[in-house]
């Protein structure tokens, strides 16, 4: 701002982040505080929803010092609570969160949900990972690759992902072992 003036159109406001606690200030008088955001104008670190210049963080967001807006929470994790200053914790294992999800075990699709059939989601999970070729999986909420069956004999699996063998049966005159990816896996011997 300008020093001296005797114009109002001369003071600025104060940014978005910051807080002027009085007015005539040359600047801000400090930062907004985590938890919280600031929009413009706020004079105080704490703001609540009543004085409009800011509030808590809501659920779903998390709010670092000197936030002028909520940060949706990441995905993989989850912001429970209001007032957060970052991310409360990890997504459950065998459930994925998408951004902004609320809780660590989703169960609105917008926020996430079990890991779906043919895949597997560790702790931690935004997406989930589909199980590789040569196994499937035909339940939800598996927590680890480990956890995707192995294509059974006599069987094959030729895409990552398979929720079932059904309709997946080796072709005659070839066998097919445990872990199979081709429906002519080995063939025959003769006699």
């Amino acid at each position: 701002p300008e020093t001296g003036s005797s114009e109002s159109r001369a003071c600025i406001n104060c940014p978005a982040g910051k807080y002027c606690e009085t007015a005539g200030l040359s600047e801000p008088t400090g930062k907004c505080s985590a938890g919280y955001f600031c929009l413009e104008k706020s004079t105080t670190s704490q703001p609540t929803e009543l004085s409009n210049t800011g509030n808590r963080c809501p659920s779903g967001y998390f709010c670092p010092e000197q936030s002028s807006s909520p940060t949706i929470c990441t995905a993989g994790s989850y912001c429970q609570q209001v007032g957060l200053a970052a991310v409360e914790g990890q997504c459950t294992a065998g459930y994925y969160c998408l951004a902004g999800s609320t809780s660590p075990t989703p169960s609105i699709v917008s926020m996430g949900g079990s890991c779906p059939q043919g895949h597997y989601c560790v702790q931690g999970t935004a997406s989930p990972a589909k199980c590789p070729i040569g196994t499937y999986m035909p339940n939800v909420g598996t927590t680890q690759e480990e956890d995707c069956l192995d294509c059974p004999a006599g069987y094959y699996c030729d895409t990552d992902g398979m929720t079932s063998v059904t309709g997946k049966e080796c072709s005659a005159g070839y066998s097919c072992p445990l872990k199979s990816t081709k429906f002519k896996q080995v063939e025959c011997e003769l006699g």
